[in-house]
């Protein structure tokens, strides 16, 4: 496993929006493209462009992420100016809008630990903001910054124990995620509280009834849910998601934390049929190839327990706990997150949303070279294609009689005129013919 190369992670978007503050409508332009672009830019024209409801103010150079679902920024409260927030934005252009929904199950679910809280939702005629409660960075990009690119078997333990806990908490609510995966474990802003967040619940479904506590139906051909390289076998092939799924989505991040990787992460596909058609595969026959034999006994244990939950079986969460207690129990080191110890990062934890920061100005910088090289070739070869053109005109067209230029390629002076000079002169070229006209109309002839 340790050959295997990490898949990149790609981000396919460009947007722009358009946010109504002090009873004003500003335009901001939406442009998604799919071009592996990360960016959003807002017009500077009006100062109040960046206020919502008069209550918070948008920070624009702190962006804070962005993907299919919008963008995300550091807003402060203007009310209580040292206090920050989180503004997510979304357009009402989405094909599929979800922060409505979101804002809406963040709100069953709040009070339970490490789920964050939400402040405001509001819904203009352009976009939607949700302000809720700002968090630090999140566990894939802090991966990243180790120096092994990979968590200890310790620090696996204690987020298995913690995100367990968190599942067996929405899933108690009859809510189940659907959308697992490292980007959306985030730790909190004081790195010392150690406790991990789970968010972006815009896919997240409620599977039983409130107050009965009925399961909803087992259906198939349904359309797979959340992030390929995570979701389950059983999303793979078109069943409904239930609470098993959410597990087992779980037991492959805890693996990819542990490696740094997965068997099916770096798959050189065209298009997505042909990425679900490949993971479904490397991951069906995944507990009959070595780095499954090679995977310590406690992962290997939870994932053939997730394996065989049913489809309406409530999963014990108990089970899971103990596996993480023993994966903590092997270390006699301080119960810290390895990102809470200087040695196993590049950086501290607090540099990394700098570094990303700047990175992400770097790449736009690029991003507007390339733009620009583009046009300027895109105009040179326009003013060749005219230039050229003008060319075959001008090569095309005869020249005129008069041009000194010209030679008749016969020579007309050799043919003799059967018509006489005298003739020719009365009938095509006498001065008396206008004359002889004149005295016939006067004749009446």
């Amino acid at each position: 496993m340790n050959n295997m190369k990490k898949n990149p992670q790609i981000k396919g978007m460009k947007i722009n929006k358009e946010i109504i503050t002090n009873k004003k409508e500003e335009n901001i332009k939406i442009d998604i493209t799919n071009d592996k672009k990360d960016s959003f830019e807002i017009e500077k024209d009006d100062p109040e462009l960046t206020r919502i409801n008069d209550e918070y103010q948008l920070i624009e150079s702190e962006q804070l992420g962005g993907g299919a679902f919008g963008v995300v920024y550091k807003c402060i409260s203007l009310i209580e100016p040292k206090k920050e927030f989180a503004a997510k934005i979304e357009s009402n252009d989405s094909i599929k809008p979800q922060l409505n929904h979101e804002y809406k199950i963040l709100k069953y679910l709040e009070g339970g630990e490490g789920i964050p809280k939400t402040f405001l939702l509001k819904n203009t005629s352009f976009s939607t903001i949700m302000i809720f409660e700002l968090l630090g960075p999140n566990l894939e990009d802090i991966l990243l910054d180790t120096k092994e690119k990979k968590f200890s078997y310790k620090t696996c333990g204690m987020i298995l124990k913690q995100m367990n806990k968190r599942l067996n908490y929405i899933h108690d609510y009859g809510i189940i995620h659907r959308d697992l995966k490292p980007e959306n474990f985030l730790v909190s802003t004081n790195t010392r509280e150690g406790i991990i967040y789970l968010i972006d619940f815009g896919l997240s479904k409620k599977i039983l009834n409130p107050k009965t506590k009925e399961h909803i139906p087992y259906k198939t051909n349904r359309p797979l849910m959340g992030t390929a390289v995570y979701t389950s076998l059983n999303s793979h092939q078109g069943f409904e998601q239930s609470r098993r799924d959410d597990l087992e989505s779980l037991a492959y991040i805890i693996i990819y934390f542990y490696y740094g990787e997965l068997p099916w992460s770096n798959l050189k596909v065209k298009t997505k049929e042909e990425l679900f058609q490949k993971t479904f595969e490397i991951k069906s026959n995944y507990k009959n190839s070595e780095e499954f034999k090679n995977l310590p006994y406690e992962l290997s244990d939870l994932i053939n327990y997730c394996y065989h939950l049913e489809y309406e079986e409530k999963p014990n969460y108990l089970y899971i706990k103990s596996l993480a207690d023993r994966m903590t129990g092997r270390s006699n080191t301080e119960n810290l997150f390895d990102w809470q110890c200087i040695e196993f990062m590049i950086e501290p934890i607090f540099m990394i949303k700098e570094i990303k920061k700047k990175k992400r100005e770097e790449r736009k910088l690029l991003e507007m070279e390339k733009e620009k090289k583009k046009r300027e070739e895109k105009e040179r070869i326009e003013k060749e294609k005219e230039e050229l053109k003008l060319k075959e005109n001008e090569s095309f067209s005869p020249k005129p009689k008069h041009s000194k230029s010209f030679k008749p390629s016969f020579n007309f002076s050799n043919i003799k005129s059967p018509i006489k000079k005298s003739q020719f002169q009365k009938y095509y070229g006498s001065p008396d013919i206008l004359k002889q006209a004149k005295k016939s109309l006067k004749n009446g002839k």
